[in-house]
């Protein structure tokens, strides 16, 4: 007997992360002390929340005070590329990370938090990665299958990636639903981290320049591969 399909209340996209969730650092003061493509992300990602809730991201320590801080320079042995330190102290939460990996997976966490990142005192807490290659298990088939239907495991729905045997080409989709992964709304393994891949199915078969030639029609979301 088939389970029914959980039906989301109005408004409530189950591949989006709903923007309220992004009200505690949104409507703050935030010193983001980092460069690089990763520190962008961070940047891109507090200024968005900044716009809708009123808060400010600036690069300026001369600017505070500050409600929340974003900085590199941890202990690289004990935090590698992909940890991070954690602590609230004198009114301010501080986020410190030796790589850029780790200082956004350290915006995440905060995220998650919402207002309690914000309130009363929290000693240091270390934070990193127990698995250095994540892979999450859609098993999305890139046709639906009779039986088995579009995704066999994780996202309840129809698949993100296919419909019909072709690439959705919904990008902003995909990377939303991505986002939901990093800031932990739908994964049962500890959230904050990035998923590096996913497997798909291709139940009616194909040998490996068929998959190939699959793989490309998802564009930007994956490297050029060889025909």
């Amino acid at each position: 007997m088939p389970f029914p399909v959980p039906v989301p209340p109005d408004g409530v996209d189950p591949a989006r992360l709903p923007p309220a969730a992004f009200r505690a650092v949104g409507s703050r003061r935030t010193l983001l002390r980092a460069s690089g493509p990763r520190a962008e992300t961070v940047h891109g990602e507090l200024a968005a929340a900044c716009a809708r809730f009123g808060g400010r991201v600036t690069g300026d320590a001369d600017d505070g005070p500050y409600d929340l801080v974003l900085e590199l320079g941890g202990d690289a042995d004990a935090l590698g590329e992909e940890g991070f330190a954690y602590r609230r102290r004198d009114g301010r939460t501080t986020v410190t990370a030796a790589g850029r990996r780790g200082l956004l997976y350290g915006l995440f966490h905060v995220v998650r938090l919402g207002e309690e990142a914000f309130r009363g005192e929290r000693a240091a807490q270390t934070r990193r990665p127990a698995l250095a290659l994540r892979r999450l298990d859609h098993w999305d088939n890139v046709a639906v299958h009779p039986v088995m239907g579009q995704v066999e495991r994780g996202y309840a729905g129809g698949s993100l990636f296919w419909a019909d045997g072709r690439a959705r080409g919904d990008l902003a989709r995909v990377r939303a639903y991505a986002a939901r992964h990093r800031y932990g709304e739908l994964t049962g393994a500890r959230p904050g981290t990035e998923i590096h891949a996913y497997p798909f199915n291709g139940h009616e078969g194909g040998d490996a320049v068929h998959v190939r030639r699959r793989l490309r029609r998802l564009g930007g979301l994956l490297p050029a591969e060889p025909a």
